[in-house]
């Protein structure tokens, strides 16, 4: 389990159970920026590879 805070706004605790922490951070991720259509291209390519990592990284695992 990983607990991320964010630090524009700490009163705000994302709890996530995920094996690693690098699947937490990714699944946090994820739910947070799922619909933000105002990040930069940049950013959602960099979050959809980091997906494809992740989906990928899980399903070797199985």
């Amino acid at each position: 389990m990983s607990v991320i805070t964010h630090h524009a706004c700490p009163q705000t605790t994302v709890v996530v159970e995920a094996p690693r922490g690098t699947d937490a951070i990714g699944l946090a991720l994820r739910g947070v920026y799922r619909r933000d259509r105002s990040l930069p291209p940049d950013i959602r390519l960099t979050l959809d590879r980091l997906d494809g990592v992740a989906i990928a990284d899980v399903s070797d695992r199985g």
